[in-house]
């Protein structure tokens, strides 16, 4: 299994490779910088949180979840403080942890979340 797709040099290849997998259903939760999360909200590639998520799970994470201002929906959870801590370095951006759309197992991306969070000090 390969988990790793980096969109930080705008490889297309790495991003049609992303794309493809997505659409085939292979990949169920990703952490993507915000802007990238932006742009794919616009191609319904995300799950609302909303849908996905109990109101009380959803709720725990307070200002963590990003909503869009339109509507305030519910579409990623910040982990930026993962990414901080692996880096050793404050990285510049937000990352979000967002469920795909088609996913085989959605139930269980407020366990991912989870288990991110709590296990982020351990890096």
């Amino acid at each position: 299994m390969d988990g790793n797709y980096y969109f930080i040099s705008d490889d297309y290849n790495a991003r049609m490779k992303f794309m493809t997998l997505t659409a085939a259903g292979e990949v169920d939760f990703c952490i993507i910088p915000k802007n990238e999360l932006e742009n794919y909200l616009d191609s319904e590639m995300f799950a609302c949180l909303d849908d996905i998520m109990e109101t009380r799970e959803l709720e725990k994470y307070g200002l963590n979840v990003y909503r869009t201002p339109s509507d305030k929906k519910a579409w990623g959870i910040n982990v930026s403080s993962l990414i901080n801590s692996t880096l050793g370095y404050d990285a510049g951006n937000d990352y979000y942890a967002a469920c795909v759309v088609n996913s085989k197992h959605e139930e269980q991306f407020a366990a991912f979340v989870d288990f991110i969070l709590s296990n982020q000090r351990f890096l």
